[in-house]
């Protein structure tokens, strides 16, 4: 690399440190003024709510990332204008976009860096603070199940039954996916039930839309299985005793969020949610790159006709449109209107499309 390379990366740098910080400081405040209210409400201790908050700041972090690669690469090309070291750099031939290239491997570096931290860290830190949320803050009742979160099936074990799930939904008292194995005092299985869904009303259960298969001492069927569309059966399992919490998309790293989507493709279970939330992760660390690069011309076109304050308005104006727009189109991912992947990764599309305009218009 060479001392120019060099001394571009060391001006990014020092501003993305400074925008990172500043990003996440405002996010910071923003969610604990939004907070403050609920942690005096209920009486929540001082050191509780700065767990919380603290639990909060790796997502706060991620998410400003991308701004912040943004912001160093405008501010760094920004200030080398107003030095007129771009100027510089024209005189002996060195076209200022060429060191584009630079600064998009730093973009790449953070890039690893948040598919890293969306595996490891974040799904962690995610987990920890809703689930601090239900128990210290909120105070739930039945904190046993509300602090369990669930990882894949559940299976709970009753008197002469076994339970399997497939989700949970503790607060309104329904199971998806049911399979129930009724058996005799020696252990063998007598009946199973699958149902649908299970509703919990009046201290009893209701399934729906499912089967029941009747077992011989042979293990053999006993008759052919009995559809139903809605079937009451006084088992005494409650839900709270069955259930669990399901763990929320971004409680998940990425192989997990992977192999859960397919594992519900293989059960015939929509998987869009999943997939689109797969590929946003992808699409969102890469755009640090686009960022980075975008910066360069971004820059160079607002000094020259208007200076510093210009650049960092439409830095703001350009960061606020790409989340405008990547947000609607993972709403519409989310919604199956389009297909995951091009929901991920329609913001990055435009923004590339921008980048590569700008870079045409100052060359």
């Amino acid at each position: 690399m060479t001392l120019l390379h060099r001394y571009i990366c060391g001006a990014f740098l020092r501003f993305f440190c400074l925008g990172l910080t500043l990003f996440a400081s405002l996010y910071f405040l923003i969610e604990l003024f939004d907070r403050l209210d609920n942690f005096l409400d209920w009486g929540v201790f001082w050191g509780d709510a700065a767990i919380y908050m603290l639990l909060r700041l790796p997502r706060m972090v991620h998410l400003m990332v991308p701004m912040a690669c943004l912001a160093a690469s405008v501010l760094a090309f920004s200030s080398l204008s107003r030095s007129n070291e771009i100027l510089a750099m024209r005189a002996a031939g060195i076209a200022p976009l060429r060191l584009a290239g630079s600064l998009c491997l730093l973009g790449m570096v953070a890039c690893m860096l948040l598919l890293l931290a969306q595996e490891y860290l974040l799904p962690v830190a995610n987990q920890s603070y809703r689930v601090m949320w239900r128990t210290r803050m909120q105070r739930t009742t039945d904190e046993d199940t509300l602090g369990r979160l669930q990882r894949g099936p559940l299976w709970y074990r009753g008197p002469n039954r076994l339970w399997q799930v497939q989700r949970s939904f503790p607060l309104d008292n329904r199971l998806v996916g049911v399979t129930i194995f009724v058996m005799d005092v020696t252990g063998d299985i007598r009946q199973r039930y699958d149902a649908a869904e299970a509703l919990w009303e009046a201290k009893e259960w209701a399934l729906l839309r499912g089967t029941v298969r009747r077992f011989d001492s042979e293990g053999g069927f006993d008759g052919p299985p009995e559809h139903f569309v809605a079937r009451r059966v006084a088992f005494p399992e409650t839900p709270a005793a069955i259930s669990a919490v399901p763990k929320k998309l971004d409680e998940m790293g990425m192989r997990e969020l992977l192999a859960y989507a397919r594992q519900l493709r293989r059960r015939g279970i929509p998987e869009t949610h999943h997939m689109v939330e797969w590929h946003s992760r992808i699409a969102f660390a890469a755009v640090c790159i686009l960022m980075a690069g975008f910066g360069v011309p971004l820059a160079l076109r607002s000094n020259r006709v208007g200076g510093m304050a210009r650049a960092v308005a439409v830095t703001m104006v350009g960061g606020l449109s790409y989340w405008v727009l990547h947000t609607m189109a993972i709403a519409c991912g989310h919604s199956g209107q389009c297909p995951p992947l091009l929901a991920a990764w329609t913001g990055n599309i435009a923004l590339s499309c921008s980048g590569v305009y700008l870079a045409w218009r100052t060359r």
